[in-house]
């Protein structure tokens, strides 16, 4: 999901802790996220998957994962869908 989803699914659960969240926390820990994720993919393949688009597992896995892997093993990171 998007970060700006995110944000929205948080606050409109209306639970008490989570809106004691700060924006500037969910926006450091987003940023946190997106740079892991950049220095994973300099040692292994890594996933970025759109859930608004994928909420089957199986069609992921079968459309998408499965055929990056017969492409190629190398490094780096996938944007899914492209």
């Amino acid at each position: 999901m998007s970060f700006v989803t995110n944000i929205l699914l948080i606050y409109y659960r209306g639970r008490k802790f989570e809106k004691e969240i700060t924006l500037d926390y969910l926006t450091k820990l987003n940023n946190g996220y997106d740079q892991f994720s950049q220095e994973m993919s300099k040692k292994t393949i890594v996933f970025q998957v759109d859930w608004n688009t994928f909420l089957n597992t199986e069609e992921l896995w079968n459309n998408y994962i499965i055929p990056e892997f017969k492409k190629s093993k190398q490094p780096r990171l996938i944007s899914v869908p492209n």
